[in-house]
C-alpha cells in the first residue's frame, strides 16, 4: 500500500504535522480508490467483502493519522507547559537570592558567554 510506504514529497518538504496527516489521508484516499478499481472484476458476495475490506483500511489509514496529528499537538502542548513551569521555578530561584549573589551570577554568564 501507499500508505504504508512513508511520507509524500509534499510532506517531507513541508515537515508540519499537518502537512504529513494531509499527505497520509491523501495515501490513504489513493489506495482506497486503487481497491476500488481492483474489485471490478469481482462479483457479488465476493465483491461486498472486497469493498467493505477497501474501506475498513481506509477509515482505519485516516483514523491513525487524525490520531497521530492530536498525540504530536499533545505532545508540543506538554513540553511548552514543562518549559513555562521550569521557568517559574528559576525565577522565584533566583528571586530567593541575594542580589549580590544575582549579580556574580549573571556577570559569571556574560563572562562565559563572550
Amino acid at each position: 500500500m501507499i500508505a504504508a510506504t512513508g511520507l509524500s514529497s509534499v510532506s517531507a518538504r513541508k515537515g508540519t504535522v499537518k502537512a504529513k496527516t494531509d499527505s497520509q489521508i491523501a495515501d490513504a484516499d489513493a489506495d482506497f480508490m486503487v481497491a476500488k478499481v481492483a474489485c471490478d472484476n469481482k462479483a457479488g458476495q465476493e465483491k461486498a467483502v472486497w469493498l467493505k475490506q477497501a474501506n475498513a483500511t481506509y477509515v482505519k489509514l485516516v483514523a491513525d493519522a487524525k490520531a497521530h496529528k492530536m498525540a504530536v499537538e499533545a505532545l508540543v502542548e506538554a513540553r511548552e507547559d514543562t518549559r513555562d513551569a521550569q521557568q517559574k521555578v528559576a525565577l522565584a530561584k533566583c528571586d530567593a537570592m541575594s542580589e549580590s549573589i544575582r549579580m556574580t551570577l549573571i556577570s559569571a554568564k556574560a563572562a562565559a558567554a563572550t
